[in-house]
C-alpha cells in the first residue's frame, strides 16, 4: 500500500470518449481476452455494444473464435454476446466447434472435412478440420492428419488463494474482479442505513448502497484488522474538516465522541432537538461496528455551529462566530436548516414575516441586520471556497427555500463579484423504495421534498426514504444521548438527511483529491450524477430537472475516471501528457516473459481533473503469438500448395498456389509473374499471402530470410547473371508478419514493413553453392514485433541485416545445407515512456537429406528462428500521484530483451512423389519453444494427397 502522502487508486477503468468503432471492438475483445470483465462491464455501460463489428463485420465474439480463444468467448457470451451473429457464417465449423463443443452444430459436423476451394481436376486440394486434439486434413485430392502434444506454457488457468475460476476468470468468492473487496465493508453498520424497523438486516434500499458507496470504499480503504463481522480499515484520504451549522450536536454521542469541536458554540445543546446530532452522525458518524457509520470516514473535525437554537435566547448567527468557524478550517458547511417559501425564486427574493423583512437575497439597504450577515456567509464561501450544502426543505412545493436561491442573485451568480459557482448545492430527498433486484434502482422524489425548480443547475438529490411509503424506507441516524436510554438511534427522513448525506460524499471526495479544487469536487458530482437517464428505473416516466437538477449523488461513479484520459510524461500532473487511448505494448513472446518480469505491476493514467487510476501493466502487455501458433505455422507450411506453372511465351511465365488459410480474403496462396528481359536478365512480380508458409516447400523455409517474414506482400525483383555469379536486387512490401497470432494486429492496424535486399548466389564447383545476402528492413510502428500503441506508440523503424547459405553436396544424393542471419537494429528514444537500445538479433538452420530414389527423401533438420541475441528495454512510468503536490512519482526498469533460452527445432521428415500421390511425414521437437524455458513441444504430421 502506498503511504497516506501519496495515492495510486487501484481500480479498473475505461475512458468514458467518443471513441472510432475500431478502438471500441478492440477493446472490448481485449478486455475478454485478458479475462477482465470488469473493464468489459465498464465499455458496455457507456453504450456500446457488445457485438461491435470490425471493418470486416467481424464481431469480437466472432474474433474469439477465429483466435481460438476459448476464455475470450466464454466472458463475451456471459455477456450476452451474439453467437449466431452474421460473420459466423464466415467461419468454418471447425473453429465454432473448439468454442462451443457441446453444441448439437458441432456434434453433427464433428467428422466433416470442411473445403475451403473448389479443386482443378488434375490438381491435390489440402482442405483441414479440427477433431478433438488433432487436426485431419482432407479434400477432393488429400487427406492428412497432425497431432501435437507439449505445449509449452498453454497451461490450465490456475487462480490464487482466494480465487476461484468462473467461465474463465479469476474473480473473488463473491464475484467481484477488484482485489479490495466491496463487500469487505458491507457489515451490519453499513446496512444499518437500510431503514428504520430492521435496520441491520434489511439490505434493500441501503442508501449506502444507492449511492454506490462500498465500491468507491474499496478503492481508498483496506482492511488491516478485525474479522469479517468486525473489521478495521485503514484509509488512504486525506482529512477533512465539516461546519454542521445546525441546532446543536449531542457530542458526548459515541458516533461524534471525539470528533465535534463546539467553536462557535456558547450556549447549551437542545436535548429536544437531535437534528443537529443526526445531521453530523450521516456525515462522519465512527466506523466503530456500532449503530450506524457516517459516509465520509475521513471526517477529521465536525465544527459544531448552533445556528439555531430553542433552548436560550442567544445568537449564534453572528459574524463573530462565521470567523471563528473559518478559523477552525472548515471545507464544508452542512445547512440542514431554512426559511421556507411558496413563492417562485425567480420572482421573489425576499422572506417575509408579517410586515418585517427577514431576509432579502437583493441585499437592499432597507432590510434588517440579517441582509448583512447572511451576505457575510455567502461572500466567506467565495473568499474561503468552502462547498455549501443546503436543504431544499420539506414543503412539498415545486421550488426550493428561498436561500436556495442565492447563486442566481447577481452578486453571486456566474461573473459576479463572489461567484458561488460549483461552491453551492441545493439537496432534495428522494425516496428508498429499490430493491436488491432492480439494483436499487426504483426511485421518485419523496412526497415532502420541495423540488429543484430554479435551481436545477446545481441542485442533487439524495435517497433518504420517506415515513409515508413505509417505516423501513427511512435512513437510520444517531439521535441523542438520554440518562435513561443511553445512545440513542431512529429514522430521519426529510432534506436535512439528504443535505449531509450530499456533504459526505464532498467530504470523500475531498480527501480522495485534496489537489483539485472545491468547485471540481462539486463538478465531478454533479457530472456523475445517477437517474436522469434511465428516470430512476421508471418504466415510461419522464425525469425533469425541474424536479430531480442534476440527479441522485453517486460516489461511486464519482471516484471513477472522467473525460480523456493521459499518461504524465513528466514530474507534474498539470504538466505534459500523451493520450491513453489505444496505449498497449505488444511483444512477440521471447520478449515478453523477461520485460514483463522487470516491470511494475501497475502504473497510473489521469483523468481530466488529473486524478490518478491504477491500471494493470499486464492489461497493458499482450503478446503477438499464443503457445499453439507455434505448430499452427508448422502446419501450415507442412502442406504447402502445389505450385502450378503456365508459360506464355518464351519470355513470360506464370506460377501460382491457392491459399492455405481459410482466414485470408484472397484464394491465392503465391503467385509470379516472370519476364526474361534478356537471357541473362529477368523481372519478377511477386505476391505471398505470408511469406512464412506460402510458395515454399516447408523443409526449405528454415533457410529463408527471417527479416522478410510478410503477410499480403508484395515483391518486385531484377535478376541477372554474370558468368558464375547471380545477382538478385529486390523490394518487398506488406503487412507485418511479426504479429503472427494476433487477428487485431494482422487485419485491423494494418503495420506495414518493407524490405530492400541484394543477394549473390556464387557456384565455385558443382557440389558447392553459396549465396550472401544483405539489405535493410523498413517497419512501421514496430521493431522485429515489438508493437505499440497510444502511449508506448513505436514508431518506424529500421533493421539492417545480411546473411549467407551454403550446400555441399558430398554424393549425388546427399545434400547437406546450411545457413545463417544476423541483423542490427537501433530504435533509440520510441518515446517518453520507453528507450530500446541496440538489438542484434541472429538464427540459423542446418538441413541433410538423402535421396533413397528418384521418389523418396529422407532429411533431418536443426533450426533456431530469429532470437534477440543484445539488447535492452529502458522504461520511464508513472506509479504515484503525490497527495499533497502537484507532482508525479515515476520509476525507472530496464529489461534485458535477450530471452532466457534459444528455441531449437528438431525434424526428422520423409517426402515420396508420385505422379498421381504425394505422401509426406515429419516428427519433430520444438526445444524452448519462442526462446522461452517451457515444457518442449512434439509434434507429428502425416498427409497424402492425389490426383484425378
Amino acid at each position: 500500500m502506498l503511504s497516506i502522502g501519496r495515492v495510486a487508486h487501484a481500480q479498473n477503468y475505461y475512458q468514458p470518449a467518443e471513441y472510432s468503432y475500431q478502438e471500441v471492438r478492440y477493446a472490448l475483445y481485449k478486455a475478454a481476452q485478458t479475462g477482465n470483465a470488469q473493464n468489459l462491464q465498464q465499455i458496455l455501460s457507456l453504450g456500446y455494444p457488445v457485438d461491435m463489428p470490425d471493418q470486416y463485420g467481424d464481431s469480437p465474439l466472432c474474433q474469439a473464435v477465429w483466435e481460438k480463444n476459448r476464455t475470450a468467448f466464454l466472458i463475451l457470451e456471459a455477456f450476452n454476446a451474439n453467437t449466431a451473429h452474421s460473420c459466423m457464417n464466415n467461419i468454418p465449423e471447425k473453429y465454432k466447434s473448439a468454442m462451443m463443443p457441446s453444441a448439437p452444430m458441432a456434434a453433427a459436423r464433428a467428422s466433416e472435412g470442411i473445403i475451403v476451394s473448389s479443386p482443378e481436376i488434375g490438381t491435390p486440394t489440402w482442405v483441414w478440420a479440427t477433431l478433438g486434439g488433432a487436426a485431419v486434413l482432407g479434400g477432393a485430392g488429400g487427406i492428412a492428419l497432425a497431432v501435437a502434444g507439449g505445449g509449452g506454457d498453454d497451461k490450465p488457468i490456475s487462480c490464487e488463494p482466494g480465487y476461484v475460476l468462473v467461465r474463465g476468470i479469476c474473480q473473488i468468492q463473491d464475484g467481484s474482479t477488484n482485489q479490495t473487496l466491496p463487500s469487505v465493508f458491507k457489515t451490519d453498520e453499513y446496512y444499518a442505513n437500510a431503514g428504520f424497523t430492521t435496520p441491520l438486516t434489511d439490505p434493500a434500499g441501503t442508501m449506502l448502497d444507492r449511492i454506490g458507496a462500498a465500491n468507491a470504499y474499496a478503492r481508498f480503504g483496506t482492511q488491516t484488522g478485525g474479522t469479517s463481522t468486525n473489521p478495521t480499515f485503514t484509509w488512504n484520504l486525506k482529512p477533512v474538516t465539516v461546519a454542521v451549522l445546525d441546532g446543536g450536536i449531542f457530542t458526548n454521542h459515541m458516533e461524534l465522541a471525539g470528533l465535534v469541536d463546539p467553536v462557535a458554540t456558547s450556549g447549551p445543546a437542545d436535548i429536544l432537538d437531535f437534528h443537529g446530532t443526526a445531521v453530523a452522525s450521516l456525515i462522519g458518524g465512527k466506523w466503530d461496528n456500532i449503530g450506524m457509520h457516517g459516509i465520509a470516514p475521513n471526517i477529521e473535525k465536525i465544527i459544531d455551529w448552533q445556528w439555531v437554537n430553542t433552548t436560550d435566547s442567544v445568537n449564534y448567527q453572528t459574524t463573530s462566530n462565521l470567523n471563528k468557524v473559518i478559523n477552525a478550517g472548515a471545507q464544508i458547511f452542512n445547512m440542514s436548516i431554512g426559511n421556507g417559501s411558496s413563492y417562485h425564486v425567480g420572482d421573489r427574493n425576499q422572506i417575509v414575516f408579517g410586515t418585517t423583512t427577514l431576509f432579502d437575497l437583493n441585499f437592499n439597504s432597507s432590510t434588517t441586520a440579517y441582509t448583512s450577515f447572511y451576505q457575510s456567509v455567502l461572500r466567506s464561501i467565495h473568499d474561503n471556497n468552502i462547498i455549501t450544502v443546503l436543504a431544499a426543505g420539506n414543503d412539498g412545493w415545486n421550488q426550493p427555500q428561498l436561500f436556495a436561491a442565492a447563486p442566481l442573485m447577481p452578486d453571486f451568480r456566474p461573473g459576479g463579484q463572489y461567484d458561488l459557482t460549483n461552491l453551492f448545492i441545493v439537496a432534495a430527498a428522494a425516496n428508498l423504495d429499490g430493491t436488491a433486484a432492480n439494483n436499487y434502482a426504483d426511485s421518485t422524489l419523496a412526497d415532502y421534498s420541495n423540488k429543484c425548480g430554479d435551481t436545477k443547475g446545481y441542485c442533487l438529490t439524495a435517497p433518504v426514504g420517506d415515513f409515508g411509503i413505509s417505516p423501513d424506507d427511512v435512513i437510520y441516524s444517531a439521535w441523542f444521548v438520554d440518562p435513561v436510554l443511553g445512545h440513542t438511534y431512529g429514522p430521519f427522513p426529510g432534506t436535512s438527511a439528504a443535505a449531509p448525506v450530499i456533504s459526505g460524499v464532498a467530504a470523500f471526495l475531498q480527501g480522495a483529491y485534496p489537489y483539485i479544487s472545491p468547485q471540481n469536487v462539486v463538478q465531478i458530482m454533479f457530472d456523475t450524477a445517477s437517474g436522469m437517464d434511465t428516470c430512476f428505473g421508471k418504466t415510461g416516466a419522464t425525469c425533469t430537472d425541474d424536479t430531480f437538477g442534476r440527479g441522485m449523488v453517486n460516489l461511486d461513479r464519482a471516484t471513477q475516471p472522467l473525460g480523456t484520459l493521459t499518461m504524465a510524461s513528466g514530474t507534474s500532473a498539470s504538466g505534459d501528457q500523451e493520450g491513453f487511448v489505444g496505449t498497449r505494448l505488444t511483444l512477440p513472446r521471447s520478449f515478453s516473459a523477461s520485460l514483463t518480469a522487470a516491470l511494475p505491476k501497475d502504473i497510473i493514467v489521469l483523468d481530466k481533473y488529473t486524478r490518478p487510476f491504477s491500471v494493470s501493466m499486464a492489461g497493458l502487455v499482450n503478446s503477438t503469438r499464443r503457445p499453439q501458433d507455434g505448430f499452427e505455422n508448422t502446419y501450415r507450411t507442412f502442406m504447402h500448395q502445389p505450385v502450378q506453372t503456365i508459360k506464355a511465351n518464351d519470355k513470360m511465365t506464370l506460377s501460382f498456389s491457392q491459399s492455405k488459410d481459410d482466414r485470408r480474403r484472397s484464394d491465392f496462396g503465391s503467385l509470379d509473374l516472370s519476364y526474361n528481359l534478356s537471357e541473362n536478365n529477368q523481372m519478377r512480380f511477386s505476391y505471398r499471402a505470408d511469406m512464412k508458409t506460402d510458395g515454399t516447400p516447408h523443409m526449405d523455409r528454415v533457410f529463408a530470410n527471417p527479416f522478410a517474414g510478410m503477410r499480403e506482400a508484395y515483391g518486385l525483383s531484377n535478376k541477372q547473371r554474370l558468368g558464375d555469379v547471380e545477382m538478385t536486387f529486390g523490394l518487398t512490401t506488406g503487412k507485418n508478419g511479426f504479429f503472427d497470432g494476433d487477428r487485431n494486429l494482422e487485419y485491423e492496424h494494418k503495420q506495414s514493413m518493407n524490405v530492400v535486399s541484394g543477394e549473390i548466389a556464387y557456384q565455385p564447383a558443382s557440389f558447392i553453392k553459396m549465396k550472401m545476402l544483405g539489405g535493410f528492413l523498413n517497419e512501421d510502428g514496430s521493431v522485429l514485433g515489438l508493437n505499440g500503441g497510444g502511449a508506448f506508440d513505436v514508431k518506424t523503424t529500421q533493421t539492417y541485416f545480411m546473411g549467407g547459405s551454403m550446400t555441399v553436396q558430398p554424393t549425388e544424393n546427399w545434400t547437406i545445407t546450411g545457413s545463417y542471419h544476423y541483423g542490427y537494429s537501433n530504435p533509440g528514444q520510441v518515446n517518453s515512456f520507453l528507450n530500446l537500445g541496440r538489438l542484434l538479433s541472429d538464427s540459423f538452420a542446418v538441413d541433410t537429406r538423402v535421396k533413397m530414389d528418384k521418389n523418396r527423401l529422407l532429411g533431418l533438420q536443426v533450426s533456431s528462428p530469429l532470437r534477440i541475441v543484445k539488447g535492452r528495454a529502458a522504461f520511464d512510468l508513472p506509479l504515484e500521484r503525490d497527495l499533497q503536490e502537484d507532482r508525479i512519482h515515476r520509476g525507472r526498469y530496464t529489461a534485458d530483451l535477450k530471452p532466457e533460452q534459444r528455441e531449437y527445432n528438431i525434424g526428422l521428415y520423409y517426402m515420396e512423389e508420385r505422379e498421381d500421390l504425394t505422401f509426406r511425414g515429419e516428427i519433430g521437437t520444438r526445444l524452448n519453444p519462442d526462446h522461452i524455458d517451457a515444457k518442449p513441444e512434439h509434434r507429428a504430421l502425416l498427409g497424402v494427397g492425389w490426383k484425378w
